[in-house]
């Protein structure tokens, strides 16, 4: 483990421009990939969701509790409680609506009994460069089930789009003003009937005029080409593949997604043709145990790498490994 963000950086210059070293970390398919966790939170901590800021630091959700952090990549030790959601058992997904404003979906959830029908919200979070913060609900969604991954219509819009992952649907939510209405509906977002959970889809990002997402009982990834001013569908639901039991994703600028699938300890690249490659962990590795979220850097410093969670083994199989404390993992892309 490296002591620092400088020390990474340094780690990965002196990777590329040496000679081959004997065992590089994490080797697969002769491609060289470099991990360095940014922050681990204490045991029975489950980071469930992440945001990257435009000043490169990170704000991420927790399920076990409904607390909201920021974490400095450059400084862990920075790492602050930014807002505890009181009257909620969880956070679930983080998206900004325009620079340093975020919503988060709050609600109630237990690994035993699920979600609570009727207890999520949306929340608007306000940061500015003296650290302040301000906390406002948006609205209830009493008729949501489930609300779980997110994420945020192009400017000059502030509304969000939302899933609920028992219903099927996706809420659009209106930041200003809290209206909210469907604004998609589809089979392949439905959990099937035999889950143990009522999980259908879960993370959802905008990119390149589509809505991608994922399913993940359903083990699906799919899009569907969206009018984004408003949300609605502009076609059909196209299954990108199948066999992919992920949870949420990210997605760079040459169109390739990076999937967390945690309930197999990895994160794999998918191209869009449905086309798959492992990029780091394994069902015998820890290096991303439980990996439910990621997203990329926004600075000119780490524009090239992916942040990821985890849930620190809660909800996957992994012999011989102890559960551990949720975590942020820097995964360096080139």
């Amino acid at each position: 483990m490296f002591s620092g963000w400088s020390t990474a950086l340094w780690a990965l210059v002196t990777l590329c421009g040496a000679s081959p070293l004997a065992s590089p970390p994490n080797t697969l398919s002769n491609t060289r990939t470099l991990t360095h966790i940014v922050h681990q939170f204490d045991n029975g901590t489950w980071v469930e969701n992440i945001a990257s800021r435009a000043n490169g630091k990170l704000l991420v959700t927790l399920l076990d509790r409904p607390e909201l952090y920021e974490i400095d990549p450059r400084n862990p030790n920075a790492t602050r409680l930014v807002h505890n959601f009181s009257g909620y058992t969880s956070l679930f997904g983080v998206s900004e609506t325009s620079q340093d404003v975020f919503a988060v979906a709050a609600g109630n959830f237990s690994s035993a009994e699920g979600p609570v029908a009727g207890s999520f919200a949306i929340w608007r979070v306000a940061l500015d460069r003296q650290g302040e913060v301000e906390v406002l609900k948006v609205t209830d969604i009493p008729d949501a089930v489930f609300l779980n991954g997110m994420t945020s219509l192009p400017a000059p819009s502030v509304d969000i789009l939302v899933g609920d992952s028992t219903h099927g649907v996706v809420y659009r939510v209106d930041i200003a003003t809290g209206q909210y209405s469907v604004a998609l509906r589809d089979e392949t977002f439905l959990p099937p009937h035999n889950a143990s959970l009522p999980i259908g889809i879960n993370g959802i990002r905008i990119h390149d005029q589509h809505l991608y997402y994922s399913n993940t009982f359903r083990q699906l990834f799919g899009r569907i080409p969206l009018n984004t001013s408003t949300g609605a569908a502009l076609g059909p639901y196209e299954v990108i593949g199948t066999d992919f039991k992920i949870d949420d994703f990210a997605i760079d600028e040459r169109n390739s997604t990076y999937a967390a699938a945690g309930f197999v300890n990895e994160v794999f690249k998918i191209t869009q043709r449905g086309k798959t490659r492992l990029v780091v962990g394994k069902t015998d590795s820890s290096s991303v145990l439980g990996a439910t979220s990621a997203a990329l850097g926004r600075t000119w410093l780490d524009k090239d790498v992916l942040y990821i969670t985890t849930s620190g083994g809660q909800a996957s199989v992994l012999d011989g490994v102890s559960i551990e404390g949720g975590k942020v993992v820097a995964l360096f892309l080139n």
